[in-house]
């Protein structure tokens, strides 16, 4: 899970690529496979520019005392991009842009999403080549078709959070929210009914900041209903959903933590505790819930694993 953010010098900040760009570099499709990202420029002897490494890497741990490793090329373009992996009810997606008019000044890229066969763990394919609008986020727990985008755009303080349906190569559009500021990223509930995450949008007539959480129902695809949040003091970013808990960027410098929501589905976040988090940033978090202790592991690099106890 990456973080809704980065830590520079003083405190988190969102809407960054890191956020909704290139996306995890692995991720895990059903219990026995990894798909792993990478993605760098290769230069000649000479120093010119020669295409770059694109491969997806497929780990196939079906047999884990003897895991095997293939591989397939996602894009050919020199000066394309690939990313933004995810997998929705154990499909496997990437993500890659295209140039419409060419390489050049202009600022317009389409999206596509590559959905991946693994049917054949030595052998992926790419498969359908789906126009989107923007880049994948997540999809419906119960109709695979459904898949959520954000249309993200930088000449503007709107983003768009879209509901597609796919049918075959095609991507149609049911339903398309919009969203106040810049959007971080977007978190999904365990039933795949409510999308959360946070914006910034700035005011030109205070001059400063203001963040937003945004819990998005979408019970019903074709009328998702935006619910905005802010805080007593404002918001701040998103980290995570877990469950029942949501995980918010909470001070700045020597006091950076986070603060815990609980959850209820059709309600609003409710306040629970404060946590000061360990080292600059937050790079995963996981949850064990036993008879005896619910807990949350928050990894921070050379910080080590932080455990946090739920009330």
């Amino acid at each position: 899970m990456d973080p809704a953010g980065w830590y520079w010098y003083w405190g988190w900040a969102g809407f960054f690529w890191d956020d909704w760009y290139n996306g995890g570099e692995i991720v895990q499709v059903g219990g026995d496979a990894l798909a792993v990202r990478r993605w760098h420029p290769n230069y000649g002897p000479q120093g010119q520019y020669e295409p770059a490494s694109s491969d997806l890497y497929v780990v196939d741990l079906s047999n884990p005392d003897s895991p095997s490793l293939s591989s397939v090329v996602i894009t050919n373009d020199w000066n394309g991009w690939w990313g933004d992996m995810k997998v929705v009810n154990n499909t496997l997606y990437t993500t890659h842009y295209e140039w419409p008019y060419g390489f050049g000044p202009n600022e317009h890229v389409k999206y596509y999403l590559d959905q991946i066969d693994l049917t054949d763990r030595q052998n992926p394919v790419i498969g359908a080549k789906i126009n989107v609008p923007g880049v994948l986020v997540g999809g419906s727990t119960t109709d695979p078709s459904l898949l959520y985008t954000i249309d993200y755009r930088w000449d503007s303080q709107t983003n768009d959070f879209d509901v597609v349906k796919v049918q075959g190569s095609k991507a149609y559009l049911q339903s398309r929210t919009p969203l106040d500021g810049w959007v971080g990223t977007v978190f999904l509930s365990d039933d795949g009914n409510t999308a959360y995450t946070s914006t910034q949008f700035y005011s030109y007539v205070s001059g400063k900041p203001n963040m937003e959480l945004h819990q998005i129902d979408l019970t019903n695809p074709m009328k998702p209903v935006d619910s905005v949040a802010s805080g007593p003091k404002g918001w701040g970013w998103l980290l995570g959903v877990n469950g029942n808990r949501m995980l918010v960027q909470s001070g700045w410098g020597d006091g950076n933590g986070m603060d815990i929501y609980k959850l209820t589905p059709g309600s609003a976040p409710v306040y629970d505790q404060f946590v000061r988090t360990q080292g600059w940033s937050i790079s995963s978090i996981a949850r064990q819930t036993t008879t005896t202790s619910d807990q949350l592991f928050l990894s921070s690099g050379d910080w080590g694993v932080q455990v946090v106890g739920l009330r």
